[in-house]
């Protein structure tokens, strides 16, 4: 009976190890989330128990689970996040030759304890199948039943605060979300496997239902001889302000290598359309995204550059340390699906610590050295909160900063000054990825440019602002730093397009502008098309509090508040 009892605390304990591992938030409610997350997968593997009746049976059905469950707890002890939608889409779009690189990396910390982990499950299996341990006693009745009443009231009670407009999908790119009740299993282990899989399933379904609308178009294009480089490289970052790179004259040195760098041509007043990434980014990359920062819907959606440079004979690549699936990344996801080759090696999303942006470069190291033209999008994790997932160590220059296994809430004012220094590092290692990747096109004998901008800035607590934290209401969340950089075979072969170039710097851009300028560096022109760079600029919407409105003119009015009704 005491080895049954044992076999079963074993049994309980095995579910329940990586919900303790989950992240515990400051407060009360991060205590009730956690002691749930613990309490919900204990009864869950006692309800399964009861199910089986016998033990055995329950540990072989439960070989299932167990067959993730060291990548679970890596996962959690690594990056802070269980198996989720993020996890499935990267290794969905993960080639074999990056399965064999993951486990050679890997083999010592998770392959290896995974291997036991299987082995030592199958013989707890075979141990209590022989001794024919099952659960006869009529408390298995009881728990049968009261799990079915406790999961059943607990499921009407949930229902009761749900709102009547939850099915409801606020624009394209959502799936309809789960019932309140079902959600809270959603992060828990073993069930959540389930719920990311089916999550990564209903956004390819939704991303194959909105890319059908785009394939049928053709774009007429127009290449010049002149020009014609043989790499071009979007770089998008994340959540970077402009007034915080010593490259745009920030008094800290937040960027020593981008200053040492010759051929670099800023763009000293570009603006973004929108602070929110998913609605951002579209707006780079195609005149014509299915969905505006507002929500309107386009009659006429067009590919992306992607598509363009694809047609111009570019081997074209996406290569994101954000996800590949979820109502923020579907919308970018979706123009990244036009790619020959996509890389998404993050296991995280946005929300936890994820992978460092130089996980990208041993992908960049691979396409640079085949022949042909080739055209990528690089999209980094750049700056985004919480800033100290954003860079290791090594780059913590400045002190005090956020420590990345402390909780920190963006409403939390008791640590303004670590946020703000954690920020600044993140930019600092920014400008190490950068540096790397130039390093590298700069030894290319062929002609290379590339062109950097960020999605949006954001607000840190903003000194002279009602700021209630981390929010993206003031300029500062508008104000992105941008520049051109080339290496000198490109510059030598270029220099008109250089001096156009040359002319912007002081130009009052937005992100939409950078369209045209990464097509006509590869001499590209597209038929039809008219460019608002090209012209006057006479006002720059942007999307800010729910409406649209003249960034300079608001400026005039209320740096803190763009949009302020």
């Amino acid at each position: 009976m005491k080895k049954s009892i044992l076999f079963l605390l074993i049994f309980v304990g095995i579910g329940v190890l990586p919900n303790l591992l989950r992240i515990h938030l400051p407060g009360e409610l991060g205590d009730l989330q956690y002691m749930e997350s613990i309490a919900y997968s204990a009864l869950l593997m006692i309800f399964w128990l009861a199910v089986c009746k016998k033990l055995w049976v329950a540990m072989a059905t439960a070989l299932v689970f167990i067959s993730w469950w060291v990548v679970e707890v890596y996962l959690r002890l690594q990056f802070r996040t269980g198996v989720n939608a993020s996890f499935v889409g990267m290794v969905r779009e993960t080639n074999p030759s990056e399965i064999l690189s993951f486990v050679t990396t890997y083999g010592v910390t998770l392959v290896l304890p995974w291997l036991l982990s299987v082995v030592v499950f199958a013989w707890l299996v075979v141990f209590s199948y022989k001794k024919k341990w099952e659960w006869s006693h009529r408390s298995r009745a009881w728990v049968l039943l009261g799990f079915s009443l406790l999961g059943g009231a607990l499921y009407w009670t949930f229902a009761q605060q749900e709102p009547d407009d939850l099915a409801a999908a606020p624009d394209e790119f959502s799936v309809r979300p789960m019932s309140f009740w079902v959600e809270k299993w959603a992060d828990i282990y073993p069930t959540n496997a389930i719920f990311a899989l089916w999550k990564d399933r209903e956004y390819r379904k939704l991303m194959h239902a909105l890319k059908g609308r785009l394939n049928n178009h053709q774009f007429e294009i127009k290449k010049s001889a002149s020009i014609d480089p043989d790499l071009v490289v979007l770089i998008i970052g994340e959540s970077s302000r402009r007034d915080r790179w010593s490259l745009f004259g920030y008094s800290r040195l937040t960027t020593p290598n981008l200053e040492k760098r010759p051929n670099i041509y800023l763009f000293k007043d570009m603006v973004t359309v929108s602070t929110a990434t998913r609605t951002s980014v579209p707006e780079m990359i195609t005149q014509h995204p299915i969905q505006r920062p507002d929500g309107v819907i386009s009659k006429a959606p067009e590919p992306s550059i992607v598509s363009i440079f694809k047609q111009a004979g570019y081997k074209t690549y996406w290569l994101s340390n954000q996800s590949s699936s979820g109502f923020y990344d579907s919308p970018i996801a979706l123009y990244a699906s036009e790619a020959d080759q996509r890389y998404f090696p993050n296991p995280s999303s946005f929300a936890s610590r994820g992978s460092l942006d130089e996980v990208l470069l041993p992908a960049f190291d691979n396409i640079i050295k085949q022949s042909g033209k080739r055209f990528l999008v690089i999209h980094t994790m750049g700056s985004h909160f919480n800033y100290a997932y954003r860079y290791p160590t090594a780059f913590e220059r400045f002190k005090p900063a956020l420590h990345p296994d402390r909780i920190f809430l963006t409403t939390d004012p008791s640590q303004k000054k670590e946020a703000n220094n954690a920020y600044d590092n993140s930019i600092l290692y920014t400008d190490y990825f950068l540096d790397q990747i130039f390093q590298r096109m700069e030894s290319l004998s062929g002609k290379s440019v590339a062109l950097f901008l960020s999605d949006h800035g954001e607000d840190i607590f903003e000194p002279g602002c009602v700021s209630t934290g981390v929010t993206r209401t003031s300029r500062y969340s508008y104000e992105i730093p941008a520049f051109m950089w080339a290496n000198s075979p490109y510059l030598r072969s270029s220099p008109d397009y250089i001096a156009w170039i040359k002319s912007l710097e002081n130009r009052r851009l937005m992100t939409q502008d950078v369209y045209p300028m990464i097509l006509k560096a590869a001499g590209i022109d597209v038929v039809g098309q008219e460019y608002p760079l090209f012209d006057n600029r006479v006002e720059r919407m942007v999307y800010g509090q729910n409406r649209w409105v003249d960034f300079d003119k608001e400026l005039e009015k209320d740096a803190c508040v763009i949009g302020r009704r």
